[in-house]
C-alpha cells in the first residue's frame, strides 16, 4: 500500500546506481509500470548475483534452459576466463619467484 500512496523510505545513497535503478522501477507508483519479475532477473546486477549463490541443480529446476543460457550461462563463462587468467598470471608469478631462488 506505501509504493500505491508513493510513500515510502528514501533509497540509501550507498547502494550502488544499479540497485536504486532497480528499486526505483519497483518502486513506481503505477504497478503497470514496474517490471515484471522476468524483466527483474534479466538485470545483470541481478542474474550475477543468481549465477554465484544458486547451485546449479537448484537453477536448473527453478528457471528456464533459456533464461540460463541467455543470462546465466554467458556470466559463468565469463566469470571462468577471468579465473582462468588470472591462474594463469599466478602461475607465471610463481615460476618467476621459483626461477629467482
Amino acid at each position: 500500500m506505501k509504493i500505491n500512496r508513493g510513500s515510502y523510505p528514501a533509497i540509501p545513497t550507498n547502494y550502488s546506481k544499479d540497485i536504486k535503478d532497480l528499486l526505483a522501477e519497483m518502486l513506481t507508483k503505477d504497478p503497470t509500470k514496474r517490471p515484471s519479475m522476468r524483466k527483474i532477473l534479466e538485470k545483470p546486477i541481478v542474474s550475477k548475483r543468481i549465477s554465484r549463490l544458486l547451485a546449479p541443480k537448484i537453477r536448473r529446476e527453478e528457471l528456464t534452459e533459456t533464461f540460463i543460457d541467455k543470462y546465466i550461462n554467458p556470466l559463468k563463462e565469463e566469470e571462468e576466463e577471468k579465473k582462468q587468467s588470472r591462474d594463469l598470471q599466478d602461475r607465471k608469478f610463481k615460476l618467476s619467484d621459483d626461477h629467482r631462488k
